[in-house]
């Protein structure tokens, strides 16, 4: 081969572009788009735009990003340049394993890969990528000896393509893709803004079932009727939303409650999600910064959808965030989950189930709880059963042997949390 650069022939296409010479870490592909080369680059986009009539209407992109990079690159130090280049290699190839031929994907920026999707729709399209996320998430975790857990997450958006001959870079792409997330966050955001005003706190008392005593109260954001979706939401922004707003709830609950001398733990919900994507989770930190000192003692968080395969790296990093803040964390599971043996050492003090819909449990119900304490409970964590949703499931609970039972079943949500008191 020459030295100097060759034209790049694709079939069926023609002459797209000057082809340089490839070292062992580059990575070529028909479906990818030469970032460095901005004609190039609008020249296949346009292409695109013309081949796909989905995508001369809306772009379907999927949005594959890199989380965890910033703390990653400090992880390892100056050895961060020569490791990410083979990141980047890695996750081309699981990219170009799960897209068809017509699809085409571009590295935006160090931190961003994003695909666009062609002949398709936008539930294919989210599966799609929801595929490459989570083998990435498979592929990567450990890349760093275990010491820091990468992973990537999908975003499938309808990005307007009204005029194609703007899309002529890679920044102008990852613009539109943002600009589209941001949309959509905001789309998201307006049902909680409409509804706010109108949410309040209830208190579930929690019992100890050993010791027959209630000792902790969970939080939950009581919303007027009609005003929230049923669903969840698509970017995350709406949970994330009503996470910070339980959390700034619950901090003059908790203060009353010490100064009151009421002894109680608060547990209250949070998403994963919420604690792991850095702009929710920015918002989630400040209120954290305006909790009392005592929640470092006295307030427990209760996170839900926590992945069945997550590295425990993964999760040990995304609870480092609040961890000076709390007291520990409870995870809510399914019950058919079986990984808490692998998820020690990341302050889980207790695993939880959700008996929502026991409300006459059966005896395959008892079987799959008690199969659940037997996998998931280790060490010094508790078997936690919320949502109990009669005095059947809950005395149903108490014989498989879970430590703390939660729901109308043990007693009603109340309006003031804190005090201590022993059940009969």
């Amino acid at each position: 081969m020459a030295d100097g650069p060759e034209e790049e022939v694709i079939p069926g296409k023609g002459v797209f572009a000057p082809r340089k010479k490839l070292n062992y870490l580059d990575s070529y592909s028909d479906q990818k788009l030469d970032a460095s080369n901005p004609a190039v680059f609008k020249k296949r986009m346009l292409a695109f735009c013309k081949a796909n009539e989905n995508a001369a209407r809306a772009l379907l992109a999927g949005n594959i990003q890199l989380l965890g990079f910033e703390h990653v690159s400090e992880s390892f130090g100056d050895n961060w340049p020569k490791v990410k280049a083979r990141v980047h290699l890695l996750t081309e190839s699981i990219i170009k394993k799960h897209i068809s031929r017509e699809d085409i994907y571009v590295l935006a920026n160090d931190e961003q890969f994003i695909v666009l999707f062609a002949k398709t729709d936008t539930a294919l399209a989210e599966r799609r990528a929801k595929r490459i996320s989570d083998e990435v998430n498979r592929t990567l975790h450990g890349f760093n000896d275990g010491t820091e857990g990468l992973s990537a997450k999908a975003m499938v958006f309808e990005v307007p393509a009204k005029d194609p001959e703007k899309l002529g870079s890679a920044e102008d792409l990852s613009k539109s893709v943002e600009e589209a997330r941001d949309e959509k966050e905001a789309e998201e955001r307006r049902a909680f803004d409409e509804a706010k005003d109108e949410m309040r706190l209830t208190f579930w008392p929690v019992a100890n079932i050993r010791k027959r005593l209630v000792s902790m109260y969970q939080a939950n954001v009581v919303v007027p009727e009609g005003k929230m979706p049923e669903v969840e939401s698509e970017s995350g922004a709406l949970e994330a939303a009503l996470d910070t707003f339980a959390l700034g709830a619950a901090t003059p609950a908790l203060t009353e409650a010490v100064e009151n001398k009421k002894r109680a733990f608060l547990i209250v919900p949070v998403h994963l999600e919420t604690l792991d994507v850095k702009r929710f989770r920015e918002a989630y930190l400040d209120q954290c910064r305006e909790l009392p000192q005592v929640s470092s003692k006295r307030l427990i968080l209760m996170v839900d959808g926590i992945p069945d395969d997550i590295p425990q790296s993964k999760l040990h990093g995304v609870f480092a965030y609040v961890a000076p803040f709390v007291a520990g964390f409870v995870g809510r599971f399914h019950v058919g989950f079986e990984r808490g043996e692998k998820l020690g050492g990341v302050s889980l003090i207790g695993m939880a189930a959700d008996g929502a819909g026991m409300t006459e449990p059966s005896d395959l119900d008892g079987r799959a709880l008690g199969a659940f304490l037997v996998r998931n409970r280790t060490g010094k964590s508790r078997g936690f059963f919320t949502g109990a949703a009669s005095i059947d499931a809950a005395t149903m609970a108490r014989k498989m042997g879970f430590d703390y039972v939660q729901g109308i079943g043990v007693a009603p949500a109340m309006g003031q949390f804190g005090a201590v008191f022993s059940i009969t």
